[in-house]
């Protein structure tokens, strides 16, 4: 359920200025010789089983997929012993292992006619925060009121993020929350924007893009404080119900049931927020500047491309008490 609201953080920017001057040797990317590397993506946590997925680099101006890894052999190691090893194909591997709060992790990962591939890191000891439903502001379009009072670390940390989710009785309609709004000077400011819109129900005209980023430093003075998010609904909409006696189909309004929000406080390791952090601002999406800073997204692998990082999280869920 956690991964679900996280899929979304792999998107969006912001706008980065400097003032020097960067030489790019952009040919090498259009280059028919180019040699593709092994990218390895696994991002774990304590709620799911180790799992991630392998495929290789392409020519940035390829009109082709990305190709998957045909065949390779993985290695898990946890606290150095290893705990799985299998001969996987398709671009993926499942090791059916839950990862432990506050162990290392090792991945190896031999491809034949390539090499190995290697990569580490860490579950750390989840944040804890005391948060609480305040209340829902609006008329057609409405927000939901959280206060956080209180995050209490348990070891230290680059940051915690605060992200949510909708949960729905059906849950291929879940979804993450699109924007956080609040006013406080000690989070990060990277994926802001402003909107006047609705501003007495939202509480703020200044929106966190799917996340708030608290750096470390800055815990105890972000608390307490309070932000408001879209008010999940039901959802109603015309789908197949069935057919008739002759095979035609039948189709008719389903209603999809609203059932909570979640908020959660995600735990970083170093490698999960360095990746996150510069995938966000790689992506510059706000704007395309000639003055904006090329970012490069962080990478912990050996010998290849993509990450392997670990986090855990403490979560809060709420309905609403209004309609």
């Amino acid at each position: 359920m956690v991964k679900k609201f996280l899929s979304t953080l792999c998107i969006s920017a912001s706008l980065m200025f400097s003032s020097c001057e960067y030489d790019y040797d952009i040919d090498k990317y259009f280059d028919d010789n180019h040699t593709p590397q092994v990218v390895l993506n696994s991002i774990i946590s304590p709620d799911s089983v180790i799992n991630g997925c392998l495929f290789w680099t392409r020519q940035i101006d390829s009109k082709e997929d990305f190709k998957i890894v045909d065949s390779f052999y993985v290695k898990l190691y946890q606290e150095d012993k290893l705990i799985f090893e299998a001969q996987c194909a398709e671009g993926k591997f499942n090791s059916a292992i839950y990862p432990k709060v506050g162990l290392n992790y090792k991945l190896e990962v031999d491809i034949p006619n390539y090499g190995a591939i290697k990569a580490s890191t860490m579950i750390p000891m989840p944040a804890k925060f005391k948060a609480s439903y305040i209340e829902t502001r609006g008329e057609y379009v409405c927000y939901d009121h959280v206060s956080i009072d209180e995050i209490t670390t348990a070891q230290k940390s680059r940051s915690v993020w605060i992200t949510g989710g909708y949960n729905y009785s059906d849950e291929k309609y879940n979804n993450s929350c699109k924007y956080l709004y609040t006013y406080n000077s000690f989070i990060d400011q990277d994926n802001t924007s402003q909107d006047d819109t609705d501003v007495a129900y939202r509480g703020s005209n200044v929106g966190y893009e799917y996340f708030i980023r608290v750096p470390y430093k800055n815990i105890s003075e972000s608390t307490p404080s309070s932000f408001s998010t879209w008010a999940g609904y039901d959802i109603s909409e015309e789908a197949l119900v069935g057919e008739d006696f002759f095979g035609n189909p039948i189709y008719g309004e389903i209603v999809v049931t609203f059932e909570s929000t979640t908020i959660l406080l995600i735990t970083p390791s170093d490698d999960y927020d360095k990746y996150y952090k510069s995938l966000y601002l790689q992506q510059g999406h706000i704007s395309a500047s000639i003055f904006q800073k090329v970012v490069s997204v962080y990478s912990n692998i050996e010998n290849g491309r993509g990450v392997f990082a670990g986090f855990s999280a403490d979560k809060y869920d709420f309905k609403r008490t209004t309609e």
